[in-house]
């Protein structure tokens, strides 16, 4: 490798290194046995990504083998039919504003007698929330949402894999 991609990969690394985790909120069912969940099986026929109105094959590709993998490592494998569990997700990236006073100067106030207000953008949040299904009720018993900053859709895609860890790190939920 050339000396002069060196720092160049470096810095690549420690950005990806120094990027937050993705913050996770889950919720559960507590009067479920989640022990004796085995199987699993997609909900069919939902478009789940929706990145800026458009569905998007290859992140829904990506997100699912993710989630199939990451819970075929705690013990559940997936079937065609019949499944103990239906599982969806659903994504979201947008970007938000907010307002704040515009600052003026020390002990300044504008014409009408108050500081004006100015808008200024948050960085873009991606979430990625997961449900589980229970198939007999029809209601979810499982449900978590992983929510981090991203500024692209290149960076959504690279850290869905970390988002997807982090959410299914809380299932099964331990009941206390």
């Amino acid at each position: 490798m050339s000396l002069r991609l060196f720092p160049v990969l470096l810095c690549c690394l420690l950005a990806g290194a120094c990027a937050k985790p993705p913050s996770v909120q889950t919720r559960f069912d507590r009067q479920v046995d989640f022990t004796r969940l085995r199987t699993y099986q997609w909900l069919e026929n939902t478009p789940q990504v929706q990145l800026d109105a458009v569905a998007d094959d290859q992140f829904d590709r990506t997100i699912r083998n993710a989630i199939t993998y990451t819970l075929e490592e705690k013990g559940l494998t997936p079937v065609a039919r019949n499944a103990d569990l239906i599982v969806s997700y659903r994504t979201d990236l947008r970007q938000s504003f907010a307002d704040q006073p515009a600052a003026l100067g020390k002990n300044r106030e504008s014409s009408w007698g108050f500081a004006p207000w100015r808008a200024f953008s948050r960085p873009p949040e991606g979430s990625l929330s997961i449900e589980m299904i229970d198939p007999a009720r029809d209601r979810t018993i499982w449900q978590g949402t992983a929510r981090t900053t991203v500024r692209s859709r290149e960076e959504a895609r690279a850290r869905i894999f970390e988002a997807v860890r982090a959410l299914l790190a809380e299932y099964p939920p331990r009941v206390r």
